[in-house]
């Protein structure tokens, strides 16, 4: 823009808003392609730095995998409703692999706390619930302690690539 403009515009009696010319967006992406990329890459930007976008992260993959589970318990059911034993026993087995991997992260991560810390952190994953209790200490900021093995974050991404 021209400086004479910029002084004209704030010595003018007009809004300055009425003497830019007003674009919609699909006007200004179809004017400016590369404006499409740099939007995107400033929001990528945002969600991977920003605090709420961790949270969003961290609260969205605990919910999933919450979810799954559940679904994976609904389904042993069904199989097992339907007399269907193989499929019963795999899919059962499958979730007891799978408690187990987190059984052993969570007394790995814990062997130096005592053991009334292990059982203690053992039961949300014997509940299911190992990855929200690990969501709520990354996006309320819990004090972690200085014994843990590895930190919440990476407990939480071990346990979600069981």
């Amino acid at each position: 823009m021209d400086r004479r403009f910029i002084a004209f515009a704030f010595a003018s009696i007009q809004p300055f808003s009425t003497l830019i010319p007003c674009y919609s967006p699909q006007e200004l992406m179809a004017e400016y392609p590369w404006m499409t990329d740099m939007f995107v890459a400033i929001g990528e930007g945002l969600v991977k730095t920003a605090p709420w976008g961790l949270m969003f992260r961290v609260l969205l993959g605990a919910t999933t995998s919450t979810i799954d589970l559940g679904t994976d318990i609904f389904v042993c059911y069904m199989f097992w409703k339907e007399k269907r034993m193989d499929y019963f026993e795999m899919t059962l087995g499958t979730i007891l692999l799978s408690m187990s991997l987190q059984l052993l992260i969570v007394a790995a991560q814990n062997k130096k706390r005592g053991i009334k810390r292990v059982v203690l952190e053992a039961l949300p994953v014997l509940v299911g619930l190992k990855p929200a209790v690990d969501a709520y200490r990354i996006a309320g900021r819990v004090e972690e302690d200085s014994k843990a093995s590895i930190d919440t974050l990476m407990e939480l991404t071990c346990v979600k690539c069981r």
